[in-house]
């Protein structure tokens, strides 16, 4: 499982001056870029792919016996217990 961090902070006024360029890079390189302000809240920017990726985890994990079900499949493939099926 990859860990994604916050690895690129921009001030609003960057990220107003260059928007197509900060969205190009957050979609292709999959940078989840900050985005701060002096006054109001900060903002954070990501690709449609990562977003959809988070809600369908919170979802899936949102469910606690689905949730538990999921974490037993997951140890048990780091335990190298699964049956590989052709397609």
């Amino acid at each position: 499982m990859e860990i994604y961090k916050m690895d690129y902070v921009i001030s609003y006024t960057a990220a107003r001056e260059d928007l197509a360029q900060v969205m190009t890079k957050v979609c292709e390189d999959q940078v989840v870029t900050h985005i701060t302000r002096r006054n109001g809240g900060n903002c954070v920017l990501m690709s449609e792919e990562e977003y959809s990726s988070i809600m369908e985890t919170l979802y899936l994990f949102g469910n606690p016996t689905n949730a538990a079900r999921l974490e037993h499949s997951l140890a048990q493939a780091e335990q190298g217990e699964f049956v590989e099926v052709d397609l």
